[in-house]
C-alpha cells in the first residue's frame, strides 16, 4: 500500500537540507513541527518538495525539455551523416557480405525511428538507403565468397520479423515493397555462385508458407513471394504445391486463399519458368 510506504532516503536527506537552520545545522525530520518553521523554511521546504515530486512523476522542466529535444535532434543529425557514409559506400560495388549484415541494423533503425516524431527525417532517409541497398545491380560474387549460412541467417531474419507483427513491416511496404526487394536480393546473390546443393533457401521459404496460411500475427507481405515468382528463381515452383493445398483448403482465412490464386497465376505467366 503506497499510502503507508516508508519515505526513501533521498527524501529524508531533501528535507533535512531544506530544513537547516541559519546555524547550518540539519533538523531532525522525525520531530518536525510545522509550527516552529519560520517563513524561509516553509519556503525552502516547498521548493524541495515540488523538486521531489517532480522527479517522482516525471515531469520535466522546460529547459529540461529544450535540451532533450536538443540532444534528440544533433542525434538524427548524427545518424544522417552515418547514412550519408553508408549511401557513398554503397555506391562502390561494396564486398555482398557486407551489405547482407548492413540490412538487419538498417530495418532496425528504421523501426526505432517511426517510435519518434523528432527523427521523421531520418525515416526518409533510412528508406533511401535501403533503396539503394536493394537496388544494387553488380552482384557477381567472384572474390568476395558469400557463404550460404549467412544467406539463410538474413533471410530467416527477415521471416522472423513478418511473423512478429512489426509496424516496420507496413513501412517497408509503401510505397514501395523494400521487404520483398531485400528478400529477393538474397536469391539474387545466391544465383551468383553460392552453392545450395540442399535447397535450403528454397526450404525457407516453403516452410515460410506454413506461418503465411496459420499464424495470425504473420504479416508478411504477398510480394515476398510474388517477386520471386515473376523472376528466373527455379526455386519458386516448390512453392506451388502449398498454394494449391491453401486455395481449397477451409482452414486458411479468405484473403489468404486468394492471394494463394494470385500466386498461382503469377507463375503460370511466368515464361521464365517454362522449361
Amino acid at each position: 500500500d503506497n499510502e503507508n510506504k516508508e519515505p526513501s532516503d533521498e527524501l529524508k536527506k531533501r528535507l533535512e537540507a531544506a530544513l537547516k537552520d541559519d546555524s547550518g545545522e540539519e533538523s531532525d525530520s522525525n520531530s518536525i513541527n510545522i509550527d516552529d518553521l519560520n517563513d524561509d523554511a516553509i519556503a525552502k521546504l516547498d521548493s524541495a518538495l515540488g523538486q521531489v515530486f517532480k522527479q517522482l512523476s516525471g515531469m520535466k522542466s522546460p529547459a529540461e525539455k529544450k535540451k532533450e529535444k536538443k540532444d534528440a535532434i544533433a542525434q538524427v543529425h548524427f545518424k544522417i551523416r552515418a547514412l550519408d557514409m553508408i549511401d557513398t559506400y554503397l555506391s562502390h560495388q561494396p564486398a555482398l557480405s557486407n551489405v547482407l549484415f548492413l540490412s538487419i541494423p538498417l530495418i532496425k533503425a528504421l523501426e526505432n525511428s517511426s517510435k519518434n516524431p523528432l527523427e521523421a527525417p531520418l525515416e526518409t532517409r533510412l528508406k533511401g538507403t535501403l533503396k539503394k541497398l536493394t537496388n544494387l545491380k553488380k552482384l557477381e560474387n567472384a572474390e568476395d565468397k558469400v557463404k550460404l549460412e549467412d544467406l539463410t541467417e538474413i533471410l530467416q531474419q527477415l521471416i522472423e520479423l513478418g511473423n512478429s507483427g512489426s509496424p516496420v513491416m507496413a513501412q517497408m511496404n509503401q510505397p514501395i515493397p523494400l521487404f520483398a526487394q531485400l528478400a529477393n536480393l538474397v536469391l539474387k546473390i545466391s544465383a551468383s555462385g553460392v552453392a545450395d546443393k540442399k535447397g535450403k533457401i528454397q526450404e525457407i521459404y516453403v516452410t515460410s508458407l506454413d506461418d503465411f496460411y496459420q499464424n495470425t500475427q504473420n504479416i508478411l507481405p504477398l510480394t515476398f513471394y510474388q517477386i520471386p515468382c515473376q523472376g528466373n528463381w527455379s526455386g519458386a515452383t516448390a512453392i506451388m504445391p502449398k498454394l494449391v493445398e491453401a486455395v481449397f483448403s477451409n482452414d486458411v482465412r479468405l484473403f489468404r486463399r486468394i492471394q494463394s490464386v494470385t500466386l498461382l497465376n503469377t507463375l503460370y505467366h511466368n515464361g521464365n519458368l517454362r522449361g
